[in-house]
């Protein structure tokens, strides 16, 4: 359900301005609340369309090409059913409108082989990816690497410990016990296949 987001003032218009930039007429934007790093919302085009788009306010940067390519990857790889990306560019995306799911057990059982599929389909001998991936704007590094236990460690846990807003959320105990443990993630969790 998408309620008021908490953005600065006048940034549908921003979203409304940026759609227009690249040919896209929009009638009225219903914003969606929840994120912290993109304008977005449900936007209604004078032809009476609807589709997602976000935005970005600040620098340019590639997020939205990193999005648009994992959700390419999603689809093409595992069958995950994504919405198309009508337009991308550093400052917009645009989606088509997904309709929202049947809350069933059918459902569920879909989604788990779903699932199974996509990691079944991405088994390859490393574990990473061929380009960095996005955590909101913090880059996420996916550099390959042979040692599952290390890339999870190191580029899915330790990576985060030196941002501020851990610093601020974790004492020195915690970060000990959270760098203990991805020392013991050998003897914690099997040796997987890597998925890509």
């Amino acid at each position: 359900m998408n309620t008021p987001s908490q953005n600065p003032p006048g940034t549908p218009e921003i979203l409304v301005e940026r759609l227009r930039d690249a040919g896209y007429a929009a009638e009225a934007v219903e914003e969606a609340a929840g994120g912290v790093v993109a304008v977005a919302g449900l936007v209604t085009l004078q032809d009476g369309t609807q589709v997602f788009a976000k935005t970005i306010l600040g620098p340019d940067s590639d997020v939205f090409a990193v999005e648009s390519a994992g959700l390419a990857e999603l689809r093409s790889r595992g069958g995950v059913n994504t919405p198309d990306v009508l337009y991308v560019s550093p400052r917009l995306l645009v989606l088509e409108r997904m309709r929202p799911r049947r809350d069933d057990e059918h459902f569920w059982e879909r989604l788990a082989h779903m699932v199974a599929a996509l990691h079944m389909s991405t088994v390859t001998e490393r574990f990473g990816w061929h380009r960095d991936g996005r955590l909101g704007r913090m880059r996420q590094d996916n550099t390959w690497e042979t040692d599952g236990h290390a890339f999870f460690a190191e580029r899915r846990i330790l990576r985060w410990l030196p941002e501020p807003l851990v610093e601020a959320a974790f004492d020195r105990e915690e970060r000990r016990a959270l760098e203990r443990l991805c020392g013991s993630l050998p003897e914690l969790i099997l040796l997987q296949p890597p998925p890509v």
